[in-house]
């Protein structure tokens, strides 16, 4: 479907803006074009949105970030594979989402403005505090460049995922468990936790104790180098999904794998069919 979008101006304050169509490498640029020309109370309705990647959702994290005191973003969204995908990065508790157009314009309208560090869960009403620390160089391009060598394009699409999840992540474990959530999507990575039993659904996330450590600085791009090694040692010629699962497993250790046993997987038949 080509891509497209439409853009309403409702009064002097308030925009619609509809991108419809794949939005994603290639378009967008257009996305970021059309949201520099909208004045700080925005809905960006998703309705007509065929597929997303996570360089639209850092044109969308990057806005959000832009808005001066009094604004406000508000996405329209009810499908269930976007959904899923703000989910996996954790960005529904970034983004004030809403299953209408109409709902998300009453909030920019009429919502209270908030720090950019309070969140909204979506259709709960209640307010909680994330700490939002960003990885400053845990963009895409440095993680490829950190790598060392070409990614395959499930590969690309799991960093960039992992580059906006991280930073909404409270601890290891749940950097962990985002990173299971984004490999069994993708790839081989994904056929391979499929077959051994994940589950459908994210796991439960346990109460995170007082003193538990702090999340991973430089997740992603730890990471993208312990994969370099790993696809290096198989002679492949470029960082598979697969990769990525033997390094998440290398970094992190027992974090990942208890995340792995409360998903059902059988940490032991993994490391044997990853040959760790």
């Amino acid at each position: 479907m080509p891509f497209s979008f439409s853009h309403a101006r409702l009064d002097a304050r308030t925009s619609v803006i509809a991108p419809e169509g794949d939005l994603d490498l290639q378009t967008a640029p257009s996305l970021k074009w059309a949201l520099l020309d909208v004045q700080d109370r925005v809905v960006i309705d998703l309705a007509g949105v065929t597929f997303m990647d996570s360089t639209a959702l850092s044109v969308l994290v990057a806005f959000k970030r832009s808005l001066g005191a009094d604004g406000a973003l508000a996405i329209a969204c009810s499908q269930r594979p976007i959904l899923r995908l703000l989910e996996v990065t954790g960005l529904d508790q970034a983004f004030d989402v809403f299953p209408s157009v109409e709902a998300a314009i009453t909030f920019v309208r009429e919502g209270p403005a908030r720090p950019l560090d309070t969140t909204v869960s979506a259709g709960t009403g209640r307010e909680r505090v994330v700490e939002v620390e960003p990885e400053c160089d845990d963009d895409l391009a440095t993680d490829a460049e950190a790598a060392g060598m070409p990614l395959t394009g499930d590969a690309a699409v799991v960093l960039g995922i992992a580059s906006t999840a991280m930073a909404f992540a409270r601890s290891g474990e749940d950097q962990a468990e985002r990173w299971l959530q984004a490999l069994r999507q993708h790839g081989d990575a994904g056929s391979l936790l499929t077959s051994l039993g994940v589950g459908e659904r994210a796991s439960e996330d346990p109460e995170q104790p007082g003193g538990q450590p702090r999340p991973r600085r430089n997740a992603v791009t730890t990471v993208a180098r312990h994969a370099s090694a790993l696809a290096r040692r198989q002679s492949r010629p470029a960082i598979r999904t697969v990769d990525l699962l033997g390094a998440v497993l290398e970094v992190y250790g027992q974090d990942f794998e208890r995340v792995l046993i409360r998903n059902g997987v059988p940490v032991d038949r993994l490391a044997e069919q990853l040959s760790l």
